[in-house]
């Protein structure tokens, strides 16, 4: 391992300066305020940035291991380590030839909240569940890039292993959780109301695979569960946008011309698509996932491009500003070969958190456990909900 990655995973180094109480040699770290935003974000940044730790730690020797120290100082303890079997034709080639088994990546953890004796806060969890983005220059890149293709594709994200995996994973420990502790069940939120028991999170496409998660327990099971979701990525006209320079009057128009035309497509030839999508809508409206994403990041910045127009729209349009939502042109083009897909990133209701600095890189994970008003942070919010 080079220096400057163990530097980068050491938690006394790299991790939230703001939170750290020094006493000599020895670092303490401030007793988490469950209502208090900032205190939660960076708790869960540093949660998933253990998960890119443990794949490091894989290659370390056991006295080395740096991972523990992003959980352990926010009274965490590790609950299960989530691993994916290696997809790559060598891997599949060993196995069936020479019988040898297929090595595995970490693409989650769960993690378990301990409590302080006697000071469980209200607000605070019993888990997170938590997903990792891609790792470079780390052979897990290979499958991460493969995956992140099927992002930018498939409508039907389900399908795929991982997402299959993560999905399976959450609802063993729901189920779990269900059966085994009266005080989660009595607990345990439905529809409307959020559940306190198990939180979601993911950083990149590991936010790919939360949304999907919490989409699908809402739409199932009506399983409403927090979701923490850190630079997802949303395929829409923003790269193009950027890259040409449009004017943003300019952009406003293509984007009410874009949802106008779609409007015209659902309301004539693709009604029963529509229909669907609403009923969807309509299913997913109480959960609203906290969405973090980087105005400059333009692999998640498309989501403020989508809830801004329907914002603007429904002022004047508000028929229109919802049917062009709920629509996508690539699930439009499905639905006329008979196929039925949603994409991931089509949401009724979210809190919307956009740093606006222009400091640091705006896909990287480090910056959503800073300090509110530092130079790599400067975050603003907004509830868009389906009223």
């Amino acid at each position: 391992m080079g220096g400057s990655v163990r530097e980068e995973d050491d938690f006394t180094i790299c991790g939230p300066k703001h939170m750290m109480l020094r006493t000599g040699p020895v670092i303490m770290l401030m007793e988490i305020d469950w209502g208090n935003e900032e205190h939660r974000r960076s708790m869960i940044a540093c949660l998933l940035k253990s998960i890119y730790v443990l794949q490091n730690d894989q290659r370390r020797s056991v006295n080395d291991k740096l991972a523990p120290a992003w959980w352990q100082n926010f009274n965490f303890r590790l609950h299960r380590v989530l691993e994916f079997p290696c997809e790559c034709l060598c891997c599949k080639c060993r196995q069936n030839i020479l019988g040898a088994n297929i090595r595995s990546f970490i693409y989650g953890a769960i993690f378990k909240y301990d409590a302080p004796p006697g000071r469980r806060h209200p607000l605070a969890p019993c888990y997170i569940i938590a997903f990792r983005g891609t790792m470079q220059n780390d052979p897990t890149v290979f499958s991460d890039m493969l995956l992140n293709l099927e992002v930018l594709t498939n409508g039907q994200l389900g399908k795929c292993r991982r997402f299959q995996l993560a999905r399976n994973e959450v609802a063993k420990l729901l189920d779990s959780i269900d059966h085994g502790d009266g005080r989660a069940v009595a607990m345990a939120g439905t529809g409307m109301n959020p559940d306190p028991i198990v939180w979601l999170a993911g950083h990149s496409l590991g936010a790919s695979l939360a949304l999907d998660v919490g989409q699908h327990l809402m739409t199932s099971a009506g399983r409403n569960l927090p979701a923490f979701l850190f630079n997802p990525p949303h395929v829409s006209a923003a790269p193009v946008v950027q890259v040409l320079g449009m004017k943003e009057k300019d952009k406003k128009d293509m984007y009410t011309s874009s949802y106008k035309f779609k409007y015209v497509l659902g309301m004539t030839f693709w009604w029963s698509h529509m229909k669907r999508m609403e009923e969807r809508f309509e299913q997913l409206s109480p959960w609203v996932p906290n969405i973090y994403v980087h105005q400059r990041d333009v692999i998640c910045k498309g989501f403020i491009d989508y809830f801004e127009a329907r914002r603007r729209l429904s002022k004047s349009s508000p028929e229109v500003a919802m049917v062009g939502t709920m629509l996508s042109f690539r699930d439009m083009i499905d639905a006329a070969f008979g196929k039925k897909s949603e994409r991931a990133y089509l949401l009724p209701s979210a809190r919307l958190w956009v740093n606006a600095s222009t400091r640091g890189s705006a896909h990287a994970l480090k910056q959503w456990w800073q300090q509110q008003g530092s130079d790599t942070l400067m975050l603003s919010s907004k509830v868009y909900d389906w009223s």
